[in-house]
Order: C-alpha cells, then structure tokens, then sequence
C-alpha cells in the first residue's frame, strides 16, 4: 500500500506588527566568523563604566538603536516575504522604541509557507470555535480561523506576591499586579530604602544572568550592612548622600513604569545595568568585587565572569571563551549554514557564455528560486534551487531551467549542490568550503567536478548585506575535448 503523505503542520501567527528578526549567531566583523549574538551586542562602547541607558523608549536613541541593527542585520531579509502584506515592520518608524526577537528559522519558514502570519489581534472565537482575528487596517472587519489543533497565548506574565502578607509592603513598593511591565517600584530593582531587612533578586526584565548575579550581591552587601548594626554607613557615602541617591533611584523607576509607548523591556541596556550595579555595590562596605569589572575596555566583550574580584578568574574566563569563539566560529564549515539561508527568495539573473577558443558568446535571463524544502525520507530540509531563463540560440529566444539541490554536510560544514533528474535528488555536482575575501568584501569558494572527460571548475561568491545575499556570483570554467567555455552567472536580489 502507498504511504500516506504526511501532514505538514502549519501555524499561523496572529500578530499586529512584527519585531526584528535576530539570528543566534551573527556577525559585525567577518574575518570573526558568525558568533553567539550576546558577544556582538554587549561590548564595551568605550574604556571604563558605561553610564546607564535608562528609558528604553528615548526619542533620541530610538532612531541610533534601529540603525544599528539595521547595519547589523540588513532589511532585505525581513522585507521580501512581507513587501506584499500590510503589517508593521520595527524600522518603519525608527521614532518608535525598538522589538526584536530571536530565531534561526522563523523567516524562512514564513518564507517557505510552513508559518502564516496573520496581521491583526486575536479578539476571541466564535460558536463554532473559529478563531476571530481583528484586521489591522480595519478593526471591525474579522478574519476566521477554523480547526486549530493548538493555541498558544504568547501575553507574558503577571507577579504573583501573595506570600507577602502585609499589605504595608505591597503598599510600600507600590505593587501592581496586572502591571506586566514594571509591578515592583525599587531602588536598582533590589531593594526599598524604607524596607531594612528585605531585598528582591530575580524581580527584573531584561537581559539576565550578569544582572543577577550583581542584584544578589548588592542585596547581600546591603543586608550584611544590617547585620553588622551599620545600617547608615558607607565608606564613600554620607546618610544624605545615600538617601538623595535612593530617592533618585526610586523616581527612576518611576520614569521606567510611565513610558509611553512602553518599549520591549524595563531595562535594556545590559552593560550600563550591569555597571550601575557595581557603582552601588561598591559603595558598600560589606562587599566582594574587588577591583572589577575587569578588562573594561572600548571593543571588549562584557560577560559576568567580569564582575567579580578574582583577576586571574576573570582573564582565564575571558581567554577560555575568545579561544572557543575562534575554535568553533572561524573554521570554513561554520559560515555555511549562515550563507545558504542568505540565498532564500527570488533573484534576477544574467548568464554570459563565452567561447573560449574564439570568444563568442550567448546569454541567458531569468528569475532564480532559492526555497527552502523538506525531504520526508531523510528527515532533512535542505533548498532547492530552481532556474528559469531564456537564453539567445542562434538568433531564436528558448525557454531553459534547471534545478540543484543544496544542502549542509554536517561533518565538514562543506555546501554540497546536487544535480536533480527527473525531480530526484541525483549525483554530487560541487562541494563548497567558503572563506573570508576582505579584499572582494565576500565569501568566496571554489571546487571542481570532473563529468566524464570534462572538468567543471567552479568559483561561488557571495557578498551579504546583513542577514541576506545582496550579491551572487557563479562562475565555471569548463574543459574538455570538445569543451572550453566559460559560464558567469550574476544573481541580483529580485
């Protein structure tokens, strides 16, 4: 019996305006490799502390924080599958405070059809449990989604505090439960200065682990203060110094609760959150930072082994990861993954064929599809390259097209591109190893395939433009007894 072909599940993903699509891995600086993306956002903007971004919604770096990812990830890559849908892009006002998530695929499954955004805001459902989605451009119109298997409520979360059972404290921190932005109102979201024996670790949003780590280190600074009958005392503070700067601290959070529009999260800036924090803890006499955050200079990546007070600790972490990055992220197999997605969507392209022996030439147009594909039978995607053009033959206009497979070879890293016959994966064409060209501004391959007595020796380079290919580049030289042309191929985003 024939098998049944296997549902392919579609999710649909209702929102009114989209964030930025981040990858896990990128690059500012090629020769680098792709690397984790907190190594590339938290580095050290100049030698010493970093004064706190406190508002992430501010007028004046709103425009500078969309620019930098804009640099950092392009826009062609977000913008080709949704040039024909009416929904929001986060740059179409760079006025505005900034989005962005992170994920490897979620493009190119919108690309490929396997997600289907929706434009608009789930207002319920209806009695025959069809979905309703509000429409952007028109709220009273509805648009119906019947037989979901699943709904995921992405809303975020609400404090619970019911095991503080005196209303004082709640009063006192100014608790609100059905605030999901800021709920808590605290000095360096850790303490309260009218709440002497009580600290808070955790009760922030926001980029997290450096930040904790200080959060429970100030509240244990402040506590072990208390113990010790100091409870006013700070070696480089007066009473009325440190009061003035709670107070300060206090309406600060007061500004961040009242933003207006509210941005993604409380407190964005993680290298300036995390060096506020240490500028507090130090003020304190009961602490244990020494002489950190170490190596803080312009350039250098800001991680929490840093921030304590073990010099030696700190290098050996730093060293230990900078050496793992170039193990791992600057070979030649590691940048492949990142360059085939790069190709997703649709390109014009010309073709010149040149002659050798006498320098004649014939030329071909089309379009050219890169999307992406899943095989069942190995449980692998991989993307097929489609061609259709229309080559000059003897003065006659004739339809041509071709198709490659394009796939990863996990053991070497290696981009295989394999001939497809009669719609089926066939036999090995090329095997690509991509390097660096800071010379060209590209990523350049070269391999050859001999076919019979010919030898195909193929040139690939690809030039990207944040996340996506802004220029391709193919070209083979074929020899052989009754062969010695040259095929340019120029690929140009469509």
């Amino acid at each position: 019996d024939d098998k049944p072909t296997p549902r392919i599940p579609i999710v649909k993903h209702i929102c009114s305006a989209l964030p930025w699509v981040m990858p896990r891995f990128m690059t500012n600086e090629p020769s680098r490799g792709y690397v984790p993306l907190d190594t590339v956002l938290y580095r050290r903007p100049q030698d010493g502390l970093k004064t706190e971004a406190l508002l992430g919604n501010d007028p004046k770096l709103n425009p500078q924080k969309h620019q930098y990812l804009t640099n950092l990830l392009g826009q062609r890559k977000q913008e080709q599958y949704f040039r024909d849908m009416d929904i929001a892009q986060p740059y179409d006002d760079p006025s505005l405070p900034l989005y962005a998530t992170i994920s490897n695929d979620y493009l190119d499954l919108v690309g490929s059809g396997r997600i289907e955004v929706i434009p608009g805001r789930l207002a319920g459902s209806d009695e025959q449990g069809s979905l309703q989605v509000k429409t952007r451009t028109d709220p009273k119109s509805m648009v119906g989604i019947d037989n979901a298997d699943a709904l995921i409520s992405c809303t975020g979360y609400l404090t619970n505090l019911d095991f503080l059972h005196h209303e004082s404290i709640l009063q006192t921190i100014e608790f609100e439960p059905d605030n999901k932005f800021a709920p808590l109102q605290l000095c360096e979201d850790v303490y309260h200065p009218s709440l002497k024996n009580m600290a808070f670790v955790g009760m922030y949003r926001g980029p997290y682990f450096g930040v904790l780590q200080l959060q429970a280190q100030l509240a244990a600074a402040r506590l072990a203060r208390q113990v010790a009958g100091a409870e006013t005392i700070s070696p480089n503070l007066s009473v009325e110094e440190e009061a003035a700067q709670d107070e300060a601290s206090l309406k600060n959070a007061l500004r961040i609760r009242e933003q207006v529009p509210q941005p993604q999260l409380p407190r964005s800036d993680y290298v300036g959150r995390m060096d506020s924090l240490v500028t507090r803890i130090k003020q304190l006499p009961y602490n244990c930072l020494g002489d950190s955050p170490f190596f803080a200079n312009e350039g250098e990546m800001v991680i929490p082994a840093l921030y304590q007070s073990d010099a030696a600790l700190a290098e050996s972490e730093l060293n230990r990861l900078k050496q793992d990055l170039k193990s791992r992220c600057q070979t030649s197999g590691h940048v492949t993954p990142f360059l085939l997605q790069s190709l997703l969507g649709k390109w014009s392209f010309t073709r010149t064929l040149t002659q050798l022996s006498d320098y004649s030439s014939q030329s071909v147009e089309g379009i050219i599809q890169f999307s992406l594909q899943r095989d069942e039978e190995l449980g692998e995607d991989y993307i097929l390259y489609r061609e259709d053009g229309t080559m000059e033959l003897a003065g006659r206009q004739v339809e041509v097209f071709r198709e490659y497979h394009y796939t990863l070879n996990k053991a070497n890293g290696a981009l295989e591109i394999f001939f497809v016959e009669s719609g089926k994966r066939a036999h090995l064409f090329l095997s690509l190893l991509f390097d660096y060209n800071p010379s060209l501004r590209s990523w350049v391959a070269s391999s050859d395939h001999l076919c019979i007595k010919d030898l195909y020796g193929g040139t690939f380079q690809v030039v990207l433009d944040g996340l996506a290919a802004s220029h391709v580049e193919m070209k083979y030289n074929v020899k052989g007894p009754a062969k010695d042309y040259e095929a340019r191929t120029i690929l140009k985003p469509d």
